[in-house]
């Protein structure tokens, strides 16, 4: 680690912040106990019971949103086809851009986009919701196939 270097030493060092630091420390004990590589391990029947809790959990019907200082831009998110309840797009205005994550606007602020990703082969695991900064991030109707 590259911590105790002559510009790290008076931003990042123990007197000045020693949570992080003893978190950091920690951290670093952690990683280095790793195991070198990945262990494979098969669901058994133990598994069945986080599992289970895990479906049994129902994402609420409001989506709890950053405070923002702004109202949200209902009548021109409206005229550009973002309605709650709407398939959308969502991508990331820079690299990625060509992998959109699609699914249901559940809600739009100036500063969030939430939506509930679309089912793909089976019903997903667990009900979620996917929460995106509007910032860096562009949200449009989902388009339907030409073919």
């Amino acid at each position: 680690m590259d911590t105790d270097t002559e510009g790290a030493l008076p931003v990042f060092n123990q007197s000045r912040y020693p949570a992080v630091y003893r978190w950091f420390l920690d951290m670093r004990k952690f990683l280095a106990e790793l195991p070198t590589t990945e262990t494979r391990r098969e669901m058994d029947s133990s598994d069945n019971e986080w599992l289970t809790q895990i479906r049994m959990h129902k994402a609420p019907t409001y989506a709890p949103l950053v405070p923002t200082p702004v109202q949200a831009h209902e009548e021109l998110d409206a005229k550009n086809g973002l309605l709650p309840g709407m398939r959308v797009s969502v991508a990331p205005d820079d690299t990625g851009r060509d992998n959109p994550t699609f699914g249901t606007l559940i809600v739009l602020s100036p500063e969030e986009i939430v939506i509930e990703p679309q089912e793909l082969d089976s019903k997903p695991l667990v009900d979620v919701r996917l929460h995106f900064p509007r910032t860096g991030f562009v949200v449009q109707p989902q388009r339907s196939s030409r073919l």
